[in-house]
């Protein structure tokens, strides 16, 4: 185990759930990303102004948003000044009524659920979704073109909460610049932790809305990681593509050369 949540930074504000700076994340080698480049969050509709001095003061740059149109729609991002915005839908881990478009925080959806606008998915459902991502990988695929393009430009990327698409590409970064699965598992769990306080506030919210217990266990359970879900992105991975190596040069578009040159850019 390489201790990596002594090692991951932690962005602590009240607006932005689950922040992180890749940075300090080990690789194979003895080395470890190097900080102030990558950097994980969710959602970016509520930012006020300490956190969009927070992003200022990071010179971050560039923001990639893995949530679906819809998504967007009913919650935009709040874009700090001189910051490129772009969408590159990963999967709609959304849901939509008939009638009226779903918020996509996780506290609306379960709302849905328990207003019996939408049918909860369950844990297979979501299994499925991190396959389709391997499956359909264009939005990393993207991400990764947008890094190559602007070398040194920080890069924000995030979903709606934090842990499913954007635990996906905080995987494929950390596998492109040598970590091993082991450890970007480590990292992956990270969001249970660093959510925690953000998912019991939900649950305790849910549970003024119904008391069926069973319906407010699965809804904590569809707040956490678990490692079964990026082990499935993973085994889907190797049975489309055999190996990283080929994933990485068909799916994403990333030589072994520019994964080289990653590494010699983004390490220390």
């Amino acid at each position: 185990m390489n201790n990596i949540h002594n090692r991951n930074q932690i962005l602590f504000t009240d607006n932005i759930a689950n922040f992180r700076d890749l940075g300090g994340c080990p690789v194979q080698g003895g080395k470890q990303v190097k900080p102030g480049h990558f950097y994980r969050s969710s959602v970016l509709s509520k930012l006020q102004q300490e956190e969009l001095d927070l992003l200022s003061d990071l010179n971050i740059q560039m923001i990639v948003d893995f949530r679906s149109p819809s998504e967007v729609r009913s919650e935009p991002d709040v874009v700090p000044p001189r910051c490129q915005y772009y969408n590159f839908s990963a999967i709609d881990f959304g849901t939509e009524s008939d009638s009226a478009e779903v918020n996509s925080d996780m506290k609306s959806i379960m709302m849905a659920v328990i207003e019996k606008k939408i049918q909860l998915d369950n844990t297979e459902s979501l299994t499925a979704q991190y396959e389709a991502m391997a499956a359909d990988s264009s939005a990393f695929r993207q991400m990764f073109q947008l890094i190559k393009a602007n070398p040194k430009a920080p890069l924000l990327f995030h979903c709606a909460a934090g842990k499913d698409r954007t635990g996906v590409a905080a995987a494929l970064i950390l596998l492109c610049l040598g970590s091993t699965e082991e450890t970007i598992i480590e990292d992956y769990l990270l969001s249970n932790m660093y959510r925690a306080a953000e998912n019991e506030r939900i649950i305790k919210e849910l549970s003024e809305a119904t008391q069926d217990k069973a319906l407010l266990n699965a809804f904590l359970v569809l707040l956490g990681v678990d490692a079964a879900y990026l082990h499935a992105f993973f085994s889907k991975v190797q049975e489309l593509y055999g190996n990283w190596d080929s994933y990485f040069e068909q799916a994403i578009s990333l030589s072994p050369v520019e994964r080289a040159q990653m590494k010699e850019r983004y390490l220390i």
